[in-house]
């Protein structure tokens, strides 16, 4: 995804939307590892924090496409 943000920086309002999906499933490793369901959390802290600096960097690049996105999608 965050290449896909990169090339396309014109057009990744689309991706946007997918990115903070993303964010939401990548809390799910965090959640496993507090009810010790995981045994190597190294792996999942890894994960979580590249999907979560992945979508720091897609708000940084153009905060005010994805407000008016989501403002858009969600009918705030």
């Amino acid at each position: 995804m965050l290449i896909l943000t990169i090339v396309s920086y014109r057009k990744y309002i689309k991706y946007a939307i997918y990115q903070l999906i993303i964010v939401l499933f990548s809390m799910l490793p965090v959640i496993f590892i507090g009810e010790n369901i995981v045994r190597n959390p190294i792996l999942s802290i890894i994960a979580t924090s590249i999907s979560v600096f992945n979508f720091i960097v897609c708000i940084i690049l153009c905060t005010k496409d994805i407000k008016e996105a989501i403002i858009r999608k969600f009918h705030m």
